[in-house]
C-alpha cells in the first residue's frame, strides 16, 4: 500500500534560528553570501520552494514557485 504524502507533508512554518540568522546575515556583509538577508520574504520563499518530496518516480516540489 502506497503512502499518500500529499496528506501527511504539510509545513506549516518555517523557523529560523537567531544563531543561523546572525551567522547567514554577517556572511552576507563580508560578502561571501549573496542576498537576501534572512529576514527578507524572499529568503522565506527560497526555503519553501526547495522542498521537494518522492513521489514514486521522481522527486518533485511540493509547492509552486
Amino acid at each position: 500500500m502506497a503512502l499518500d504524502l500529499t496528506i501527511c507533508l504539510a509545513p506549516v512554518q518555517t523557523i529560523i534560528g537567531d544563531k543561523f540568522v546572525v551567522f547567514r546575515d554577517k556572511l552576507i556583509n563580508d560578502g561571501i553570501l549573496n542576498p537576501p538577508y534572512t529576514d527578507a520574504p524572499e529568503f522565506h520563499d527560497s526555503i519553501l520552494n526547495g522542498i521537494e518530496y518522492w513521489n514514486g518516480k521522481k522527486f518533485v516540489k511540493y509547492f509552486n514557485p
